[in-house]
């Protein structure tokens, strides 16, 4: 580093002024001619005149230095060229483009659920039928001895499909809807009982015109009606403009509601 003669002029001025312990070469009252510079003084007054100029120069110097450097953009393209490639993306830097062994997966799955959801489907839906044909079956079991023959697949059709009186219980049991009061001139209400209960006090009560005609006389059922135009709803069902008033309509709707309950539903034996 280059040091002006103007520092080492002060070294050799501060050196010939001596210090404080009279070691220095200036002359006084009897004192003695100066004494010539060692190539050890020489070499410490440089020294010290090096020193002073560095701690002046060095700091800016340093910092000029490394912003010549530019290090932000030497760090940035370093960071560019080790960060990983991206795959090749459409036109104007689009989405990466899928891996296909990925949507094969993703395909596979897809159909594979697919056939399951319509398996489980088809499942619940035998299930369904077979617990329905043995829960109607059982209910025409129970109605026999209440219902006449003839009757007797009027009454229960419109109880299991029209009505849908029939549910099940967590077991799986199936129960019977019927209306009872739950103590004597209580009022009545749904109350939910066996099969075979249930058929017997529904025969007692609003079945009474399915039940079979008194011993010795009687008009009895025999026969069928004569057919008739019947107005029927969307779901197929038969509708009237006004309510049965007599057993004799009434057990005529209930026979038209059977045979469209039929006609409806004709895999329920």
């Amino acid at each position: 580093m280059f040091v002006s003669r103007n520092a080492l002029m002060r070294g050799f001025l501060l050196n010939d002024a001596g210090g404080a312990d009279g070691g220095g070469t200036g002359g006084g009252a009897g004192g003695e001619p100066p004494k010539p510079l060692t190539a050890a003084d020489v070499a410490q007054i440089a020294n010290s005149a090096v020193t002073a100029q560095l701690k002046r120069s060095l700091g800016p110097a340093l910092t000029e230095a490394i912003g010549g450097l530019k290090l932000d953009e030497k760090i940035a393209e370093l960071v560019g060229k080790s960060a990983p490639k991206l795959p090749e993306g459409g036109a104007g830097g689009g989405e990466p483009k899928p891996d296909p062994r990925l949507s094969a997966l993703e395909s596979k799955y897809a159909d594979l659920d697919a056939k399951y959801q319509a398996s489980e489907k088809a499942r619940v839906a035998a299930e369904t039928k077979s617990r329905d044909d043995s829960a109607f079956a059982s209910l025409k079991d129970a109605l026999k001895d209440h219902v006449r023959p003839e009757m007797l697949d009027v009454a229960a059709r419109d109880l299991f499909l029209a009505q849908r009186r029939v549910s099940f219980d967590e077991s799986g049991r199936p129960l019977l809807t019927v209306r009872k009061a739950s103590f004597q001139g209580g009022e009545e209400q749904d109350v939910q009982l066996t099969l075979q209960d249930g058929a017997a006090h529904w025969a007692k009560t609003e079945g009474k015109l399915f039940a079979p005609a008194p011993q010795g006389g009687g008009q009895g059922a025999r026969g069928q009606a004569p057919s008739r135009h019947v107005n029927t709803g969307r779901d197929g069902l038969p509708v009237y403009d006004t309510p049965a008033t007599t057993d004799a309509e009434k057990t005529r709707r209930a026979a038209e509601r059977a045979e469209a309950l039929t006609r409806k539903y004709p895999d329920i034996t």
